[in-house]
């Protein structure tokens, strides 16, 4: 009796382990593809980020350029009709928006 205790106990015990390993497995693999997945992410955001500040700094070339081509007394005028660009722009954003709404 005391053996076949024994040995239910060991084959439990056994049976356990190896369940706990398979999920352990299941697990590790999980996190593996998550890792993955985020380390390809970062390197799609550096890319992007990359691009990002090579247009950045196209624009800033672009508004210098700009800049230093207007006439000082036609800088006003100038701001001005950027200011209504941006407000019409803005405009168009806002009702982008409210369509989602």
């Amino acid at each position: 009796m005391f053996i076949g205790y024994l040995i239910i106990l060991l084959a439990t015990y056994l049976v356990c382990i190896i369940a706990y390993s398979y999920k352990l497995q299941q697990t590790i693999k999980r996190l593996s593809e998550n890792n993955n997945g985020l380390a390809n992410q970062h390197e799609i955001d550096l890319t992007d980020k990359k691009r990002l500040r090579q247009e950045l700094g196209i624009s800033q070339k672009i508004i210098e350029l700009l800049i230093n081509s207007i006439p000082s007394e036609k800088i006003p005028e100038t701001i001005q009709r950027i200011d209504l660009i941006k407000g019409v722009y803005n405009i168009g954003t806002r009702n982008e928006d409210s369509k989602d709404n």
